[in-house]
């Protein structure tokens, strides 16, 4: 029989919907932050709150965001068993909060489409279609 008090072997890894959802919840947050004060220092704004949410406050809060905190998520290093350092941190979410600034931008320019032109506009290409 194994004894209790020995940490286990492996570490349970959080389902990855719910990795993505603490990563979206983050994103959606930081995105409306930072689209409050402007579209003229979204960027910085974006960079500077994606780095306050997700690399000081988890360093300091137990390896939680508020989006690992909402999914019950703690953010843990395999090989050091405890939370990451704020290099390895600052790294990770660097590259993640760059996906994330441009998803948040793609899904923003999707509202500058006119939905009725698209229709129209696949009409008329059918239109000049020959049939041999």
């Amino acid at each position: 029989m194994r004894d209790r008090s020995l940490p286990p072997t492996y570490l349970p890894r959080a389902p990855l919907w719910r990795r993505g959802g603490a990563t979206a919840i983050d994103a959606v947050l930081v995105g409306l932050l930072s689209s409050l004060l402007g579209s003229s220092l979204y960027l910085p704004v974006f960079c500077l709150f994606w780095f306050l949410t997700r690399v000081v406050i988890p360093a300091n809060n137990r390896g939680q965001s508020f989006g690992r905190l909402a999914l019950d998520i703690k953010l843990i290093d395999e090989r050091s068993r405890r939370i990451p350092t704020f290099l390895t941190l600052a790294q990770r979410e660097g590259i993640i909060g760059l996906e994330a600034f441009f998803a948040l931008n793609g899904l923003s320019l999707l509202g500058n489409v006119d939905p009725v032109a698209l229709p129209v506009s696949y009409t008329h290409l059918r239109a000049h279609e020959t049939v041999l």
